[in-house]
């Protein structure tokens, strides 16, 4: 959905992520004024392991990789890669 926006838009956009909150925004990082989409993992579903700075999309559609890996209440795992 990121990826999207910031080509339909023309602009770099970042995931950012609350760890605590177990939910991630999607930032224009350059805009003062910029919407924030908010966006709350489901019920039972958590952060295992985050990247360190957020992840960036460009409007020419690439991005700065990073991967995401998200667990459950089960101790089943997933990791999620945004590939450039």
């Amino acid at each position: 959905m990121a990826r999207s926006i910031a080509v339909s838009r023309n602009a770099m956009y970042q995931l950012t992520f609350s760890d605590d909150a177990g939910s991630f925004q999607i930032v224009e990082p350059l805009s003062d004024t910029s919407p924030r989409l908010a966006h709350q993992l489901e019920s039972g579903v958590n952060f295992a392991n985050l990247p360190l700075a957020p992840i960036r999309f460009f409007p020419k559609g690439h991005a700065q990789g990073g991967a995401i890996r998200l667990s459950n209440d089960f101790g089943e795992s997933i990791v999620v890669w945004v590939s450039p």
